[in-house]
């Protein structure tokens, strides 16, 4: 699934090893990093971090990130709950349903994957009908011990089984990292989605424009 983005991912890693670009992979950039490299130019792109609403029951042990879902899809029992029908939340319960899982979606707003463009969406609703169960203008109330309870547009009270509950409810930019990393060169630059969380087609491009500047 998405093989694609991964193929993608591994031709980015080429090109900048090609190019001469020294990668230090599994660092965490920290301020006296920076400062020991004394960079002319810094670009920080630190990403976003998941969203986690105060739900009754979040910190649960039956609940864990879209990423953990993926990497230990194998080991998840076969019946799941997704908050949040965004992109990463649909796509995460596409990939599982294709492993097997029986997957519900729960969504507030009318529709799931709004921010897809048309293009997007038409092989999107196809995997998704075949996939998932959705339930849309629905809100999670609690996750409980062995499922999740939640209402739906009328009020009426819905309640699910699931053994895995995943938390897709939305990134947030990680303003702490710009925060700690800002001014620590003589020009220092923003991308990506610790700006404000967007697809790959707007990092990318987003991050091109910027090395131009450079």
């Amino acid at each position: 699934f998405k093989k694609e983005l991964h193929d993608f991912a591994l031709l980015l890693e080429k090109r900048m090893r090609n190019a001469g670009v020294t990668i230090h992979t599994g660092t965490t950039a920290t301020a006296e990093h920076i400062r020991a490299a004394s960079p002319d130019a810094l670009v920080i792109a630190a990403g976003a971090k998941p969203f986690v609403p105060t739900i009754p029951g979040i910190d649960r042990d039956l609940v864990l990130l879209p990423e953990a879902a993926e990497r230990n899809a194998a080991q998840l029992p076969g019946d799941i709950v997704i908050i949040g029908g965004g992109l990463i939340g649909c796509e995460t319960a596409i990939s599982l349903g294709m492993q097997g899982k029986k997957v519900t979606v729960v969504e507030m707003r009318e529709r799931l994957a709004p921010e897809a463009n048309d293009f997007h969406r038409m092989a999107l609703e196809q995997q998704l009908q075949q996939y998932v169960t959705p339930l849309v203008r629905t809100s999670v109330c609690e996750i409980l011990d062995g499922g999740v309870l939640c209402r739906g547009e009328g009020g009426e009270e819905i309640r699910l089984t699931a053994g895995a509950v995943v938390l897709a409810a939305g990134l947030r930019a990680d303003a702490g990292a710009v925060q700690e990393l800002s001014g620590l060169a003589g020009e220092c630059y923003v991308v990506g989605d610790c700006v404000r969380p967007a697809q790959v087609l707007q990092a990318v491009s987003q991050a091109y424009y910027t090395a131009r500047e450079i």
